[in-house]
């Protein structure tokens, strides 16, 4: 749910912009550095100290462009001497990246309205400021009533891209899922524009790789939405609609010379059951025309903007009407659902999705996939060699592809653009988004975004910037653009929940130390400069260095942190120092490395990057690691190298296959049961197989159908049938729970060992009930006793109100003295 800004006409928020009020009201709990220098040492005010202005000043003469180094603040602390705090600087140089928004302070505070995240046991009003706010009403009540979203029966989309219904047209009323007559009409020539198809792809060619920009497009007006609605074509993965778009035009036109030959027959046949009638009635003649054109295959249209995406039709709402709002105005659980298919046709339909592509693969210049199931790195590879001409990638949360994928799939993009003879690929990638769940009887603690469950191991906002420094290079150096407002990969970056405001100032220091190293602030002219002071550019370019990782630390961090913190994450022996990762090469402070990581031995140390990516890959949340079997099930033979010979690959089925009736022959065979008779010496197995002395091409069976079933029984037996075998599970755990907890409470442990071990078998027994439920989709997992280090929006947003509250005087210090500790900001340095 998209609620970044209230719809109010002075386009303000229902609760102060904190942003705005850190510089007069709590300035040390933003990482952002003081506008200006806020006054003498007395009432707790900040001064700069001005140790660096002398490099400063030789620093504006060789580098122009690189903008002031970090600044120490102090700020005295009632006569026990002083906190000595670096900020953010402000001042980053001339180099602009377009990372930001005009209205970005709006933006990022909009992000902590409770009605995003709402709760379940919450008053859920936005209006923080007020100390008994009540219940939401109007425009509010309204959102929170989006709870259960898309478990409601008026939505207007079916799929992104996808309106529900056709356009209402003028003097009718909008039936249920379907947009009102548009209060306004477009320019003409805008109109016109969008009219021609050819101009309207021209635009989608520039428009599609940002996939941001092209939903909020198609949000402008319904003109929009339609046209580009008509030049796409979309295939649906729900119920295997696929447009006929796997099948060769040749193969369509065969089929329906077929079709007519048989319907020919047929009506020959039922003309002369109708001879004794004088005359046919034509009324009649009509009727067998039209169901003839029925029963034809349709040719596809142009297939030169493809979306895959689930389709979801009517949802199918409960008989007796959905329950009642609890009295928090709290969305009761839809009773509802939409048609789910079976897992097995999922495999079916991911053969057929691999054969479009196969077989339109030169006509596509646009592809999307959005929520495509079982599709992964290695399948999107293989995907990429069947289009020459392919102009634009849009992947977006797919399940099988996480944040973790974010530079695999980047390194892939990036090969195929340097292929020769195949055209340049413009991508975007919207990683998978794990949500939370609102109830408690779900067993959702959180919703961290980028992870399914928090069991203590990955500080995600580390871990995620840790991605960043390798992904954003790489992306610069090859011309990709995924950072910058508008793209699938910012949206993601903007939905997870990072501290107040700094989603753009990460990405801005990670953008200027790229810049630095690769030297976009060293002059030519200066060069020769240089070379004979190289022992004082060693030490400002050290300093520089410096200053540009302590910003992408403090914006990490959120606040500002004490000089000495700070610079123990980037100093050794004095000197400026950063560790490498030695999975992914990346040269971080310590920060972006766990204490365990960082005692290893050289050659073992892992940034918290890579240890979230390993984290991601070997999660057992909603049967991630079954699906990923599945997919290798499919290509699991050494005769599939590409999609090619994934369709036409065939191998001889052997003797001992032929002679197992358990081995489903015939559905694999690659001819028919009559064929095969055919051509037989007249020995037959079992029900008709050829026999060994039969030709080999009677033996043929086709690799697909066999990959295809091996995956489907796989699916069988570990995921259809994994609720049930979990559901055996969690009632053995708690017949266990139940005996442990009988014998603890009958007093017959009678030392404190038996007692504690008693509560860490009970302890251990719940965990497990957790992972059970985590495996099958239904719940999260937490660390050993509780251990969370991941930021989740619950907590994010908490933070937010109490600080309102503070500004507010609903909260107040009674401490006996007030302090930059006491204040309701974070603590600097606070991790």
């Amino acid at each position: 749910m998209d609620y970044y800004q209230d719809l109010r006409p002075e386009g303000t928020l229902p609760y102060p912009n904190l942003i705005q009020g850190f510089a007069s009201n709590n300035q040390q709990a933003y990482f952002m550095e003081p506008k200006e220098d806020v006054g003498g040492p007395s009432g707790g005010k900040f001064r700069r100290s001005k140790q660096e202005e002398g490099m400063e000043t030789e620093l504006a003469k060789h580098y122009p462009g690189f903008g002031s180094l970090s600044h120490l603040y102090t700020m005295e602390r009632l006569g026990k001497g002083c906190h000595q705090l670096v900020f953010y600087r402000r001042d980053r140089g001339v180099v602009e990246h377009g990372l930001g928004r005009q209205n970005e302070d709006t933006f990022e505070c909009a992000k902590f309205n409770i009605l995003r995240h709402p709760r379940q046991h919450d008053d859920n009003n936005p209006n923080y400021a007020a100390k008994n706010p009540g219940l939401v009403t109007g425009m509010d009540q309204a959102m929170l009533n989006l709870t259960n979203y898309p478990f409601l029966s008026h939505t207007v989309m079916s799929a992104p891209l996808l309106p529900r219904c056709v356009p209402l047209e003028s003097e009718k009323i909008a039936k249920e899922g379907q947009f009102s007559m548009p209060k306004k009409s477009q320019p003409e020539g805008l109109t016109k524009v969008f009219g021609n198809t050819e101009l309207c792809l021209k635009i989608l060619y520039e428009v599609a790789a940002r996939w941001d920009d092209l939903s909020n497009l198609t949000r402008t007006c319904q003109m929009f939405l339609y046209r580009i609605n008509e030049v796409s074509a979309h295939a649906d993965l729900t119920r295997g609609n696929f447009l006929n778009l796997d099948f060769t035009d040749d193969a369509i036109n065969e089929a329906n010379k077929k079709a007519r030959k048989a319907a020919a027959e047929k009506a020959e046949k039922e003309d002369a059951e109708k001879a004794e009638k004088a005359e046919t009635d034509v009324a009649e003649k009509g009727e067998d025309e039209k169901k003839k054109k029925k029963d034809e295959f349709i040719k596809p249209g142009s297939s030169s903007f493809l979306v895959f995406s689930n389709v979801r039709k009517r949802y199918l709402g409960a008989e007796d009407g959905e329950d009642s709002p609890n009295s928090l105005g709290f969305p009761a659980p839809p009773k509802g659902r939409y048609y789910s298919p079976p897992v097995e046709r999922r495999i079916v339909d991911t053969y057929r999705l691999l054969s479009a592509i196969n077989v339109r693969g030169s006509q596509i210049r646009i592809l999307h996939f959005h929520s495509a199931p079982f599709l992964d790195l290695s399948m999107l590879k293989k995907c990429l060699d069947e289009l020459p001409n392919l102009r634009v990638l849009g992947v977006h949360n797919c399940e099988l592809l996480h944040f973790g994928m974010t530079v695999p799939l980047l390194e892939a993009v990036v090969a195929r653009n340097e292929e020769r003879g195949l055209s340049f690929v413009r991508s975007d990638f919207s990683p998978f988004y794990y949500y939370g769940r609102q109830r408690k009887s779900d067993g959702k603690r959180g919703e961290y975004g980028v992870i399914p469950s928090d069991m203590g191991r990955v500080d995600t906002l580390r871990a995620v910037t840790a991605v960043l420094r390798t992904a954003v290079p790489l992306a610069r150096a090859n011309g990709i653009d995924w950072f910058t407002p508008g793209t699938g990969l910012r949206k993601f970056l903007d939905r997870l929940p990072f501290k107040l405001g700094t989603v753009r100032y990460i990405l801005e220091a990670l953008f200027n130390i790229d810049d630095f190293q690769r030297g976009v602030h060293d002059s030519d002219e200066d060069a020769q400069w240089r070379s004979e002071h190289a022992e004082v550019v060693t030490a400002w370019e050290a300093a520089m260095n410096r200053s540009l990782h302590s910003d992408l630390v403090l914006a990490v961090n959120g606040a500002p942190m004490d000089q000495g913190q700070l610079n123990a994450t980037m100093t050794l022996g004095g000197d400026f120092i950063l560790v490498r990762c030695a999975s992914c090469q990346a040269e971080l402070p310590s920060y972006f490395f766990s204490n365990e990581s960082s005692n290893r031995v050289e050659e073992q140390i892992q940034c918290c990057g890579c240890q979230l990516r390993i984290l991601l890959d070997s999660q057992v949340d909603n049967y991630f690691q079954e699906k990923k079997v599945v997919v290798r099930k499919l290509f699991e033979d050494p005769r599939i190298t590409d999609i090619e010979t994934f369709l036409t690959a065939k191998r001889l089925a052997t003797e001992a296959e032929l002679n197992d009736p358990r081995f489903p022959f015939w559905t694999m065979a690659v001819k028919t049961k009559e064929e095969v008779q055919d051509a037989s010496c007249g020995d037959f197995v079992l029900d008709g197989r050829p026999a060994l002395s039969d030709p080999a091409e009677s033996k043929e069976i086709w690799l697909w159908r066999e990959r295809v079933m091996r995956a489907m029984k796989f699916a069988k037996n570990h995921i259809v049938d994994g609720p049930r075998q979990a559901r055996v599970e969690v009632a053995r755990c708690q017949r266990g729970i139940e005996n442990l907890n009988t014998i603890y409470n009958s007093g017959e442990l009678s030392s404190q060992f038996d007692r504690k071990k008693n509560r860490n078998d009970v302890d251990k027994l719940v965990r497990y009930i957790d992972q059970v439920y985590a495996r099958c989709g239904r719940g999260s997992m937490t660390g050993q006793y509780g251990t969370t280090v991941a930021a989740d929006w619950d907590t994010e947003i908490t933070k937010y109100r109490e600080r309102v509250q503070a500004q507010a005087g609903i909260v107040k210090n009674t401490g006996p003295y007030n302090t930059m500790w006491s204040t309701w900001g974070d603590l600097p340095g606070k991790s």
